[in-house]
């Protein structure tokens, strides 16, 4: 369904949104640290900055929830268009593009390959059974490693989100994991732009094909009423 692709592209936009606020407000923290440390700011000060984060990171997550979903529906009907088109041992079965992603650290590598087989074997210009020769998608691949990455360096820097400033050891330390998370936000909200052009363009890849095998193949209604698959 277009539809699911459409709220997916929205919500990654959104995302992006939410991770650049978080950005400058680690940014603000890491003010605030510096200031700390030169006397000009109090404790208290600190801590204000980091409740500012924690305040965008509990939106983050909700939003992420709704992301999350999406994508287990988009990836599942993406999958199974695969089998529509035809295309031979296509990755993983329908039932794996569901249920892969509540496997820890796994779905990361099964992720990919689910997704990067499923934009070969949807190649409009390659009609062939064949795809696992086919090149990847750039954009698929920026999001996907950026996501990965950032997403490690968020969760070493948030180890401390819900310590109270004057827990931490030393400034030292927490401008070190407040760096660790600033790195990361800023590579999540990069992952959230790329991942949301990549769905528009998994989406219009799925229709283009559908459409040129609608003539060819009876599961499409004929040349006269070609109707592609319930595409992402």
């Amino acid at each position: 369904m277009k539809g699911v692709a459409t709220a997916l592209r929205v919500l990654f936009f959104v995302l992006a949104g939410i991770y650049v606020i978080n950005v400058v407000l680690l940014l603000q923290e890491r003010q605030s640290w510096k200031a700390f440390d030169r006397g000009d700011e109090s404790i208290l000060d600190v801590q204000d900055a980091r409740d500012a984060v924690g305040a965008v990171g509990a939106f983050t997550i909700l939003v992420g929830i709704a992301v999350g979903v999406l994508i287990i529906i988009w990836a599942h009907r993406s999958r199974k268009n695969l089998d529509a088109f035809g295309v031979n041992d296509p990755p993983l079965s329908p039932g794996m593009a569901i249920g892969l992603w509540f496997i820890p650290l796994a779905s990361v590598v099964l992720g990919y390959i689910l997704l990067n087989g499923v934009w070969k074997g949807s190649d409009p210009d390659d009609l062939s059974p064949a795809w696992r020769e086919r090149s990847s998608s750039v954009s698929f691949n920026l999001w996907w490693w950026l996501w990965t990455v950032g997403g490690l360096f968020m969760f070493f820097g948030g180890f401390y989100l819900n310590e109270e400033a004057g827990r931490i050891d030393s400034v030292a330390e927490g401008l070190r994991r407040n760096s660790a998370s600033l790195t990361g936000a800023a590579l999540l909200a990069g992952a959230c732009v790329f991942a949301a052009i990549a769905v528009g363009q998994f989406a219009k890849r799925q229709h283009t094909k559908a459409a040129r095998l609608a003539p060819s193949n009876p599961g499409y209604g004929g040349a006269s009423s070609a109707r592609p698959p319930s595409w992402g």
